[in-house]
């Protein structure tokens, strides 16, 4: 008998952790205009940026609370034993995204151009200020999570790299992460890959490549 991987009570008392913290969260972020007005009362020079405060508080809360969603939704599939479905696929191809800004010597910003290029990101055209450019785009966050000491090689430590999460998007190299991953599913022997007919009153194992063959109704193309 296959042992399950995740227990019962662990995955619903994961899920039920997961409710309070999705709800707690959207509660928190819906009254942050009023909270933050209220500590600006104690905290003058905080006051002097509430409006900027409020607004960065105010993303990273939205932020939270889309990550505790996708959780959730992962984690009923778990609890009701049917984990294996499209809808938690997508939720695992999405991929983090940076909103960048790299300011750095006009001599430097070829190769900080290139090096966004090899990262599968996107940019605007740099912006020039005297011997300084800085430009501005999106990257996912798997590829610019290790590049400021790059940068900082790069530009002699005068490059400047600011980072802010930008929400997700489909994998970028989804075939590469897969094919790094060298998934076997004939040698899965805990999550078999084969199916299960019934004939005449008896069962028997189908191949998962002629289990088509075998099927009494139509499958959809997008299953």
């Amino acid at each position: 008998m296959k042992q399950k991987l995740t227990s019962p009570g662990v995955a619903r008392f994961t899920k039920a952790l997961l409710d309070i913290l999705f709800y707690a969260g959207i509660a928190v972020t819906v009254s942050l205009p009023w909270t933050m007005r209220w500590a600006a009362r104690f905290y003058p020079s905080f006051a002097a940026r509430l409006t900027l405060h409020t607004a960065l508080f105010l993303l990273a809360g939205v932020c939270a609370v889309l990550i505790l969603f996708e959780l959730r939704r992962m984690l009923k599939t778990v609890v009701s034993g049917d984990c294996f479905v499209r809808q938690n696929v997508s939720s695992l191809c999405r991929m983090a995204y940076y909103a960048f800004a790299i300011d750095a010597p006009q001599t430097c910003m070829g190769r900080v151009l290139s090096d966004i290029q090899r990262m599968s990101g996107t940019f605007d055209p740099p912006e020039t200020d005297g011997e300084r450019a800085t430009v501005r785009g999106r990257v996912p966050v798997s590829e610019m999570m290790d590049y400021a000491p790059d940068l900082a090689a790069l530009t002699k430590g005068q490059g400047h790299l600011a980072l802010r999460f930008d929400g997700y998007e489909p994998c970028h190299n989804a075939q590469e992460v897969i094919a790094r991953r060298a998934y076997c599913a004939e040698a899965d022997k805990e999550n078999d890959a084969d199916s299960v007919f019934c004939q005449k009153g008896a069962g028997f194992v189908v191949h998962w490549d002629k289990a088509d063959d075998w099927m009494h109704c139509a499958v959809p193309e997008d299953a």
